[in-house]
């Protein structure tokens, strides 16, 4: 479990700890956000071994302080509305309310970040931070930044030329040959497929990533990456069919 869970004990006998909200906001202040416990849990002393050391077996489990059922007030507004259901979503429960914390629910730095990243797909604003500082849906709908949405997103097509990286840079200043590079990987494919379906699934592949396209040219003297448009590459010239049923450098299988 990533979950952090601080265990708070009273400087005083029969004192009651702070909410566990402003204690959260506290540590908000003084730690990055995945430093600060999800769960807090009060006890009137810390469990002690016979030697006087921290008994970590007697230490209560965490339990969350809500279910996520929803109950309450609804929703006061469009955000509040999507972060309820952001809130169930990325928390995996059935419903969440405007008035439910996400730590009480269940949540913890790790999903925060995912719920930043789901808001902001959403139109709205969040950090990690601020998941800490407001937790519920009502209170970060308030902090919220909406993200215009009328701004058209910038589609580039992938294709092209680039400029070379840092290293094959000091690669072409280097001389020498070299024509090419490969890597390899061994798959087992299902006993079916052909060389025609293969081909087809390798003709999709390159064409849907870019980079799989890159080329190597010669521009005045120096190497210049390209990248032509998908179709340009017929992937069934990069197939070759070898046999190597009775190769000697390949173990026979043992049945």
């Amino acid at each position: 479990d990533r979950r952090l869970v601080a265990y708070l004990t009273p400087a005083q006998a029969g004192a009651e700890p702070p909410p566990a909200a402003e204690i959260r906001a506290q540590l908000a202040d003084q730690l990055p956000h995945y430093m600060i416990p999800s769960h807090y849990v009060p006890l009137e002393h810390l469990p002690l071994t016979p030697n006087g050391k921290l008994d970590h077996t007697a230490l209560p489990a965490p339990t969350p302080a809500a279910t996520g059922t929803g109950q309450g007030r609804a929703p006061a507004d469009a955000h509040e509305r999507t972060l309820c259901q952001l809130f169930a979503d990325v928390l995996a429960i059935p419903e969440a309310g405007p008035e439910d914390g996400f730590f009480a629910l269940g949540g913890d730095s790790i999903l925060s970040i995912q719920l930043v990243s789901r808001a902001r797909q959403e139109g709205l604003l969040l950090t990690p931070r601020q998941i800490f500082q407001h937790q519920t849906p009502a209170a970060l709908a308030t902090a919220a930044t909406h993200i215009p949405t009328t701004t058209p997103a910038r589609h580039e097509n992938g294709t092209g030329t680039l400029p070379a990286t840092p290293i094959m840079r000091d690669l072409f200043e280097r001389g020498g040959p070299f024509t090419t590079y490969h890597q390899s990987v061994l798959l087992t494919v299902p006993a079916n497929l052909d060389q025609q379906r293969l081909a087809t699934a390798l003709q999709t592949v390159i064409d849907h990533h870019d980079i799989l396209r890159l080329t190597l040219t010669s521009a005045d003297g120096e190497g210049e990456l390209r990248i032509p448009p998908p179709g340009s590459i017929n992937a069934a010239n990069l197939l070759h069919h070898a046999d190597l049923t009775n190769h000697p450098d390949i173990p026979t299988a043992i049945t």
